[in-house]
């Protein structure tokens, strides 16, 4: 989960890449202290990844890799292009020839630019110039002890803007930070009379306690059950 910096590095230096399946995935970054970051990557949790292997690279090495990738993109598509050129029934064959040429050409080149990427790529920087093994950040649990009004379920009379309240509890221990409340007329939230969208905490609420009272922003003026049900979002918007 966490990864040392060199003495006197700062993160401002570096760029990190997850390695897994490819490098295409941005990763989100928790500084713990100033020399020690924590990674997470929400995406590999609804993927169905329990780790991935990321990599710290010097900023500058990316810029490089990142050139290089757009090199490698632009020859595969003239490849592509000048192979279409070769079934075309209206081109001569001599300029078949050319083509051909060119092709082989631009193949060797790839091949330049394949063997720098890779180079590059095994340019990264690490604690004892290892991979660095990460856990995908896990979503927050299901909320637990329901409160409206102070109570599991009230009998309302007289109270038209009800507060809510829960139990956050995240399995990683993140701070929970925003919310969404539902109120409806039905079990299944089918009948929604007010939802509150993500809505940011004012206090960051700890795993394992009680979130502050949000209030109903909808006033229940209709006699009859109602069915309400809270969500929490951690730090990292899982």
């Amino acid at each position: 989960m966490k990864i040392t910096l060199p003495p006197h590095q700062s993160m401002h230096h570096y760029a990190v890449v997850a390695m897994y399946p490819q490098p295409q995935y941005q990763v989100q970054l928790e500084k713990i202290s100033p020399t020690h970051y924590r990674y997470v990557t929400p995406e590999f949790e609804e993927a169905g990844k329990k780790s991935l292997t990321v990599r710290l690279y010097r900023k500058g090495v990316m810029h490089a890799i990142e050139a290089l990738e757009r090199v490698k993109k632009r020859v595969e598509s003239w490849i592509a292009y000048l192979g279409g050129l070769l079934d075309a029934p209206n081109i001569p064959w001599w300029m078949k020839v050319i083509i051909r040429r060119r092709i082989e050409w631009l193949r060797g080149f790839l091949g330049v630019v394949e063997r720098l990427v890779e180079g590059f790529y095994g340019m990264y920087v690490a604690e004892g110039g290892k991979e660095i093994e990460v856990l995908a950040n896990r979503p927050p649990d299901k909320p637990t002890e329901l409160l409206c009004e102070g109570q599991e379920e009230p009998v309302l009379k007289d109270v038209h803007w009800p507060v809510f309240s829960a139990v956050y509890k995240d399995p990683d221990g993140d701070a929970g930070v925003a919310y969404r409340v539902q109120v409806a007329r039905d079990e299944d939230f089918e009948q929604i009379v007010w939802d509150s969208g993500r809505m940011g905490l004012e206090n960051a609420v700890p795993s394992g306690a009680r979130c502050e009272d949000i209030r109903c922003g909808e006033q229940l003026r209709e006699r009859g059950d109602y069915w309400w049900r809270i969500k929490f979002w951690d730090g990292f918007r899982t």
